[in-house]
């Protein structure tokens, strides 16, 4: 599990997401990177998990917050099992400059214009987990 920020049209969002043997499991997009967005996402990423699942992090003391206040197991590693997670971000940050850099959402009003970019991420999130996970083999 990691997260990454992205850049798009002067704005930054975090993307976080967690893989399992070369399959995203949960994907997701926040304005904000804390220990509460932490958590929303690993209850999203619980949904898809039997048992005890172990997880893989960087050093961030957010994740190792949240995940131990779950009582969830994990490991901190820089390299190896990681590079999973990396590859995905590599790959998403690509198609992310290709195509959400191109929407242009500047002549609505600023709670219109976040509300329109969260609807944007999201669906681009579904359609590139479709795309790593089914169609890219």
């Amino acid at each position: 599990m990691d997260e990454t920020c992205v850049s798009v049209n002067g704005l930054k969002y975090w993307v976080y997401a967690t893989i399992d043997r070369n399959e995203i499991l949960s994907m997701r997009v926040f304005p904000l990177r804390n220990a509460l967005t932490t958590k929303i996402f690993m209850e999203d990423v619980l949904k898809y998990c039997d048992g005890s699942p172990m997880f893989v992090v960087d050093g961030a003391p957010w994740l190792r917050e949240v995940l131990e206040r779950l009582g969830l197991g994990y490991y901190v590693e820089s390299f190896g099992e990681r590079s999973l997670v990396e590859s995905v971000y590599s790959s998403f940050k690509q198609r992310t400059s290709a195509f959400l850099n191109s929407i242009n959402l500047n002549p609505l009003n600023r709670s219109e214009r976040f509300r329109r970019s969260m609807l944007c991420w999201n669906l681009f999130i579904k359609l590139f987990m479709l795309y790593y996970n089914h169609l890219r083999k």
